[in-house]
């Protein structure tokens, strides 16, 4: 049983490493209000931006060229917590892909368009965004000095 249950896993890991193909995204946070928006450091294209936060917030953006811009005060009031924000973009870098079988059919270019992603997060308090800050954790000194 443990042979098998080492198989399936070990052929899992191996078929997903050659899928993934992508590499860090080169942007610049830029936060005013309500709006969270980025500056790409580099060409990218269909780029997506994913906002989730407190109970249950979810909000999304796209753009062709560029980076995507979200006002969430769209999705209605924003209630103050942590906001995680994720983008991924399309590079202009190609990979080649695996050759697929052959079915008989013609034969498709197997080239791959490398993707790019970061992830983040930022605060929202008393309806806007706000940088987010350290927060130091109180002193636990001994009580019995």
């Amino acid at each position: 049983m443990r042979a098998a249950t080492f198989c399936v896993a070990a052929t899992a890991v191996c078929g997903l490493a050659g899928v993934c193909l992508a590499e860090n995204l080169a942007a610049t946070e830029r936060f005013s209000g309500t709006v969270a928006s980025f500056d790409f450091k580099g060409q990218y294209s269909n780029a997506t931006l994913s906002v989730s936060g407190p109970n249950g917030f979810v909000a999304s953006a796209t753009a062709k060229s560029g980076a995507p811009s979200l006002d969430l005060s769209r999705q209605g009031s924003l209630e103050d917590g942590l906001y995680k924000y994720h983008i991924v973009a399309g590079t202009q870098k190609k990979a080649k892909g695996r050759s697929a079988l052959d079915n008989g059919r013609e034969h498709k270019s197997s080239e791959q368009q490398i993707t790019a992603s970061t992830s983040g997060t930022f605060r929202v308090k008393g309806g806007t965004i706000v940088r987010n800050q350290a927060v130091a954790e109180p002193s636990k000194g001994r009580k019995d000095q």
